[in-house]
């Protein structure tokens, strides 16, 4: 069946082709969601945003709960555009999201119980925001569609035009209210958006014949993924009620904030780069010699990006508590715990995409099934005696996870550990030279803290591609390459 997808020149150009509005409109969305959250440190309480992680990790928790998987299955299938798999897939999806609202409001007393210093309150907000299950229930099957034809420019004007819309309502919103109600109300706009702009921009109307064949086996292939991306969720999030157990919402809001700037990076890896690249690996599937070379080619990219980044925020982080004094200086060292998970969860990622595009989905499943025993173990201990610092540890596992799974697609396409390791080493000077200009910034101003952040903003960074460009000029030029193919449009045949 025909994808609308050239194969002859090589995936890659139409991945770097398609995917520069989706990186492009991230970048955009990420950057702005950033201000949007420093502006509302300043207008919100720690304890809003302890809220607020609430509420975000309920809902989340219940789309991981019930979310079975068959949407990346159905991008991943051969017969993914068939008009069964499509209609199966959107009937499902409806049916999840009017019993999720429903549930939301029954189980919100329940949760209230996870937060005795916020309980009624908490109840209150979550049974408002339990809409937006109904609402992203109804959205467009289109975008399964358009995922597997690469057609993110279309993605981008559903997805990301509906988020950055609802990001600039909830600053208008937190100015007038300077509570966390402007974040639940901007919320319920995002899933109205959502559903009425997949519509306009991918009119797929589904049939009402969905197929049982199709369900089972939709079903059959979805539960791994399911089990995965639960796994996942509560490993990254789970601590959340943890953490407001026993330290309270107002350590959890700054607990919430370090997780959203400490993981930036690999948070928009994970956004971007493997909803990019998971369709092309899972059409590279027959080629295991194209798949190590793009998946070797994807990681010089990440690492690229993630260390700096990860250093930057380990810089910055002081910065952060000068925002609303004393407030927010509990966030300080767990935002900088997460930021050195940065680069092992950006590599994880890629050789998990490549692992789900060989249809893996079983071997996944059992990764992020042992990442989230191994946090379910450790999570208690390291924040009952470290605090938030030794929540935000648990980060670190994704190191295993890249270590098992790197071993696994060493043994499929020849990309192990050391293959990997290898492949990684020509980033060790660039670091070297931006953690010292960050030290000597550090050592002379420290005490002048806006004369800081902007050596750091400015004199890092600078450090960093300098000695890139000198240790490794043709990784550098080849990521420099695929920047201009993202921006430009032009060519990538060289890629594939």
């Amino acid at each position: 069946m025909s994808n609308g997808i050239d194969t002859s020149q090589g995936l890659m150009g139409p991945v770097v082709r398609g995917g520069k509005w989706l990186v492009l409109a991230e970048t955009a969305v990420r950057a702005t969601h950033t201000v949007r959250t420093l502006v509302l440190m300043v207008l919100f309480s720690a304890k809003d945003w302890g809220l607020w992680a609430a509420i975000f990790t309920t809902l989340h928790l219940l789309r991981n709960l019930s979310d079975t998987g068959i949407s990346m299955v159905a991008i991943q299938h051969r017969e993914g555009d068939s008009a069964e798999v499509l209609s199966t897939t959107w009937w499902l999806e409806v049916l999840r999201g009017v019993v999720l609202g429903g549930l939301l409001v029954v189980l919100a007393p329940v949760v209230g119980l996870c937060f005795p210093d916020s309980g009624p309150r908490l109840v209150g907000l979550l049974r408002v925001v339990s809409l937006v299950f109904l609402l992203e229930g109804f959205v467009s099957v289109g975008i399964i569609t358009a995922q597997r034809r690469l057609a993110f420019n279309r993605l981008v004007l559903i997805q990301q035009g509906s988020t950055m819309l609802s990001i600039l309502l909830a600053v208008v919103l937190g100015v007038v209210f300077r509570n966390v109600l402007a974040l639940v109300i901007a919320e319920l706009l995002r899933a109205t958006l959502l559903l009425a702009l997949s519509y306009v921009v991918l009119p797929v109307r589904p049939s009402l014949a969905a197929g049982f064949a199709t369900l089972v086996l939709l079903l059959r292939r979805g539960w791994h993924l399911y089990v995965a991306r639960l796994s996942e969720f509560l490993t990254l999030r789970g601590a959340v009620f943890v953490v407001g157990r026993i330290l309270g919402t107002t350590q959890l809001g700054c607990y919430h904030l370090a997780l959203n700037f400490g993981l930036l990076p690999s948070i928009f890896i994970t956004a971007v780069v493997s909803r990019v690249i998971f369709p092309a690996f899972a059409k590279m599937q027959d080629d295991s010699t194209r798949l190590k070379e793009a998946l070797l080619r994807v990681q010089r990219f990440v690492v690229q990006v993630c260390v700096p980044a990860s250093l930057g925020i380990v810089a910055l982080a002081p910065v952060l508590a000068a925002i609303k004094g004393i407030e927010y200086a509990p966030m300080v060292r767990p935002t900088q715990v997460f930021a050195l998970a940065v680069v092992a969860a950006g590599v994880s990622s890629i050789n998990v995409s490549a692992l789900l595009g060989l249809g893996r989905f079983d071997l996944v499943r059992k990764l992020r099934l042992l990442q989230l025993l191994l946090v379910a173990f450790a999570i208690y201990p390291l924040t009952r005696y470290f605090g938030l610092p030794g929540a935000a540890m648990v980060a670190w596992l994704e190191l295993v996870i890249w270590v098992l799974v790197a071993r696994l697609n060493g043994r499929r396409i020849g990309c192990g550990v050391g293959v990997q390791l290898r492949n990684m080493l020509f980033i060790i000077a660039p670091a070297a030279a931006m953690g010292l200009t960050v030290a000597l910034l550090w050592c002379f101003l420290h005490d002048r803290i806006i004369l800081y952040a902007v050596g750091v903003i400015v004199l890092s960074p600078a450090a960093y591609f300098l000695a890139l460009w000198r240790a490794a000029p043709v990784h550098a030029r080849e990521s420099w390459d695929v920047l201009k193919q993202a921006v430009g449009g032009s060519s990538a045949e060289g890629l594939s």
